[in-house]
């Protein structure tokens, strides 16, 4: 996997959509914590949502994806020519 692999999560259960990023993202080790969550959650019969996933982060940092960008404002366009 190249050094380069950055991880991007999108968790479309909030409007806006929650958005979790990752410098380091490969997938032989993201998704089998992403499984794990799956698991733990249906274990427990518990709701998988962002708080879920919040938690699970906070639990087992370096994991998944932790940096929300669901926060950040979004990016300004400057204005283009009017016509």
């Amino acid at each position: 996997m190249s050094p380069a692999t950055r991880a991007l999560l999108i968790l479309d259960t909030e409007t806006p959509p929650a958005c979790f990023y990752a410098l380091c993202g490969d997938p032989l080790f993201v998704i089998p914590h992403l499984a794990d969550l799956v698991h733990h959650s249906d274990d427990l019969h518990g709701v998988l949502d962002v708080g879920a996933y919040r938690a699970y982060t906070t639990a087992h940092p370096g994991a998944l994806p932790e940096t929300d960008l669901s926060a950040c404002p979004p990016a300004t366009r400057p204005p283009g020519p009017q016509e």
